[in-house]
């Protein structure tokens, strides 16, 4: 019995950490045949350039995108503090470094006649 294998953008990506490879391996093999999977995915507005990652499309349900770490990573949402294995620091949330990129991902496909309703999905949330 053949296996269902998710539409690979690029098929062949090219990682630089290898927990990217990882969560690629780990996602490509246990998505349906008609889910779409996406890396390194750059999306341009006015003010910056933003990097997804990873992508998931899951037809008729949502829109994922992943942002992988190559270490241990967690973050205390009371007081705004990411810490990781290499450093602690408090600087931008990475949920609102997702929201950016989701905001600039609905603006540009406005932009080229998406319409606004592209954009409006329902709400962003990250982990």
């Amino acid at each position: 019995m053949l296996s269902a294998v998710p539409v690979l953008r690029p098929e062949l990506p090219a990682f630089t950490t290898a927990g990217e490879r990882k969560v690629w391996t780990l996602l490509r093999d246990q998505l349906r045949d008609e889910d779409l999977l996406l890396a390194n995915l750059r999306i341009t507005d006015r003010r910056k350039d933003h990097e997804i990652d990873i992508a998931v499309v899951l037809p008729g349900a949502a829109i994922v995108t992943v942002e992988v770490k190559g270490s241990t990573v967690w973050h205390d949402a009371s007081t705004g503090t990411r810490s990781s294995t290499a450093a602690t620091r408090s600087s931008t949330p990475y949920g609102r470094r997702v929201r950016a990129s989701t905001h600039s991902a609905n603006t540009s496909r406005a932009i080229r006649g998406g319409g606004a309703e592209a954009g409006s999905g329902g709400p962003t949330r990250s982990c």
